[in-house]
């Protein structure tokens, strides 16, 4: 009996042992560190805290605003010019009639539409390739390949346009000439970029076999009425970038040797674009630019070489290769270029300084040289993350199948 008695008495010891030492006084645990916070990362956390805070600043390169503005204006200028070409390949294509079913507008034909459909092409030279290789093999169940759909024409210089309504929000530096320039210039644009968008994308989709061309007069009235005022509106705009032009400083920030040879390379390129755009060609003096570009593009090129890695030199060179091209073909013509003649230099004049903008850009964040940009806006802390297999379902399953009533 006794024996019984001290089993228990251990087994009920054992039993709270856990708990009675649970009250003994221990130290509390140290507090976690706080994460280290930058002074505007820690500004935003005391104003907007928890899971409400879904905002945070991104860093962008410190491109001065007269440099940012200067490469808009030019973006503007040179995209601009691509406006005569769909006008004279629309007024061709029509032949002074209005729209109808035997007369489908056109736009233009366009070198990058071209490289393009080029491309397709050889994509699908391969897909045969790879099946009839497949089919010499005696591989099994090979399926016929559908036919592959070319690219849609575009009009590709209306993007350059958007640099017109950017060049207007540009307030730094005030340049009152150009400023109300581009004001007046980007007042009438606008409105006749909207017009051809919506034209281009009218007869490319075809919708005008389901309202049998109601909506083309409509249209066809506004592009006419635009296209009226274009020249009138391009002299303007273009006299104020060339004075503007005659007295620009050259860019302020501070750029390797590759951006300097690049700063050069463009410089040439724009007075040999002005060449071919002059009223009058002067053949020997096209002759002496394009040679001073080839010279600076291939030392341009060399400065890739013994394992150097220079932006400008990886963005700028095939850029100016297209550039020099270009003017080989256009620098055939004797008499003042027409607009199709002149817009490959001038599409490629726009490459290269676009590629030389975002190569400046590059630079800047390579050396830490940013500044704090627009806020984006960050997924919900709060929601869930969802594996992409667990919205899957069998295509012969119904939503909701499988759960209880």
């Amino acid at each position: 009996m006794m024996k019984h008695r001290i089993v228990r008495l251990v087994a009920v010891a054992a039993l709270f042992a856990p708990i009675l030492g649970a009250c003994k006084e221990d130290p509390p645990p140290p507090p976690l560190p706080e994460p280290a916070r930058s002074g505007k990362a820690a500004g935003n956390a005391q104003g907007k805290k928890g899971p409400k805070n879904r905002f945070t600043d991104s860093r962008v390169p410190k491109i001065t605003p007269a440099t940012t503005k200067a490469y808009r204006v030019e973006s503007c200028y040179f995209g601009s010019l691509g406006l005569r070409v769909a006008r004279d390949a629309y007024a061709k294509s029509l032949g002074g009639a209005e729209p109808g079913p035997n007369k489908i507008p056109e736009f233009g034909d366009y070198p990058e539409n071209r490289k393009l459909a080029e491309a397709a092409k050889k994509r699908q030279e391969a897909a045969k390739k790879r099946d009839a290789e497949a089919a010499t093999r005696g591989a099994a169940g090979v399926p016929e390949r559908r036919p592959m759909l070319g690219p849609t024409p575009q009009i590709p210089f209306l993007r350059h346009l958007q640099s017109c309504r950017v060049s207007k929000t540009l307030k730094q530096p005030k340049l009152e000439a150009l400023d109300k320039a581009i004001a007046d210039f980007e007042q009438y644009v606008s409105p006749l970029q909207r017009t051809l968008l919506d034209a281009h994308r009218y007869y490319a989709r075809k919708r005008f076999e389901k309202d049998d061309f109601k909506r083309s007069k409509k249209l066809h009235e506004n592009l006419v009425k635009g296209f009226a005022d274009l020249d009138d509106q391009l002299a303007a705009f273009h006299t104020a970038v060339a004075a503007w032009r005659a007295e620009r400083p050259g860019p302020t920030e501070k750029l390797d040797e590759g951006g300097t040879v690049a700063l050069r390379a463009v410089g040439e390129a724009r007075a040999l674009t002005f060449l071919l755009l002059a009223e009058t060609l002067d053949g020997e003096a096209i002759k002496e630019g394009l040679e001073q570009v080839r010279k600076t593009h291939e030392e341009l090129k060399a400065r890739t070489e013994g394992g150097r890695k220079e932006v400008f030199s990886k963005f700028l060179p095939p850029k100016f290769q297209i550039f020099i091209d270009a003017v080989k073909e256009a620098s055939k013509a004797t008499a003042k270029l027409t607009p199709e003649q002149a817009y490959p230099v001038t599409a490629a004049m726009n490459s290269i300084l676009e590629a030389n903008h975002r190569a400046l850009g590059q630079l800047l964040r390579q050396r830490g040289d940013t500044k704090a940009g627009r806020p984006t806006r960050l997924v919900n802390p709060r929601a869930k993350a969802v594996n992409k297999r667990d919205r899957v379902r069998p295509l012969n399953v119904k939503p909701g199948a499988g759960k209880d009533k």
